[in-house]
């Protein structure tokens, strides 16, 4: 943009260094540069103008309300002229087409991957999502359930969308990950599966999934993880999994939950382009200094 404002700049003083000769130069010199150049040059040099300014509402007002230029008995031009709209219009339509260059080229290579569905109801759904694919790229998410196996489909559609997914088979491989790494964008869970977090949160014991969201949400101290989204994805039907998922409904942020692959992976792309899109806090005061015990004998520690 800068590169464009100094070519701009540089014609329109090119241009009018040429107006000046012509005004103040010789009669030899004066009759070679006749009406027709300097209507060329007017041309010109207001489609510098545009470039420079490059907002459809000044090319509206050049072309809509400044119907003549004329300079003495010399030179007049009309912005009426089919030319002159026209390079008006290509102006802007340059312009548009250089913002929007990265997310067409984007969008193509996301279009490449989405041939790789099998599912034609899928790849349709997912192709009307749009500028959300752009968004998501680059997202992570925590993927927990004991048969991944199970899965495999849509973790390698996610991947071929550029979203990052980690894996956890059990709700205590998912704390280590947690612990290790909190920058998640989205958790996904089952519902049904073995664990002991019941015991802390008093739900029911082979519902371990919505125990585990339940604990984050109400027990976890990083307050960035308790408000991390979550989408359960289990194949009960609708009204049970309603029903199996209330206890996690009851903590904010509210989980979304899914009994189909398109409904569910939808419902991906959706949240994580809505995550993808949310403020990124920093402290004001920086990184706080971690707490430590006395050292070992024999051992040095130093505090960052």
């Amino acid at each position: 943009m800068r590169r464009t404002r100094v070519i701009a700049i540089t014609g329109c003083l090119g241009f009018g260094l040429l107006t000046v000769v012509r005004l103040i130069g010789s009669e030899a010199l004066a009759s070679r540069m006749d009406a027709t150049f300097f209507w060329v040059i007017g041309v010109a040099a207001l489609v510098a103008l545009g470039s420079l300014l490059a907002t459809s509402e000044t090319l509206e007002i050049l072309s809509r309300y400044i119907r003549s230029f004329k300079l003495g008995s010399l030179f007049e031009a009309t912005l009426n002229q089919p030319g002159t709209e026209s390079a008006l219009t290509g102006v802007e339509a340059w312009n548009k087409a250089k913002l929007s260059e990265p997310s067409e080229n984007l969008t193509e290579a996301t279009l490449k991957q989405l041939v790789r569905v099998d599912s034609d109801r899928l790849r349709q759904r997912l192709e009307k999502l749009g500028d959300e694919l752009l968004k998501i790229r680059g997202s992570r998410l925590l993927w927990i359930d004991d048969r991944p196996e199970k899965v495999l489909g849509e973790r390698r559609l996610l991947r071929a969308l550029g979203v990052m997914v980690q894996t956890a088979i059990s709700s205590e491989d998912a704390l280590v990950a947690l612990r290790m790494d909190n920058d998640f964008d989205l958790i996904i869970s089952d519902v049904q599966r073995i664990g002991e977090t019941f015991k802390k949160t008093g739900g029911i014991p082979i519902h371990e999934g919505v125990n585990f969201v339940v604990y984050l949400r109400s027990h976890y101290s990083d307050l960035f993880v308790r408000n991390i989204p979550v989408v359960f994805y289990a194949a009960y039907d609708w009204p049970r999994l309603v029903q199996f998922t209330r206890p996690a409904m009851e903590h904010a942020p509210e989980p979304l939950i899914s009994n189909s692959v398109e409904d569910f992976v939808v419902k991906v792309v959706r949240t994580l382009a809505l995550s993808r899109t949310s403020p990124i806090t920093l402290p004001a005061a920086g990184k706080v200094a971690t707490s430590v015990t006395a050292p070992l004998e024999g051992e040095s520690r130093d505090v960052e």
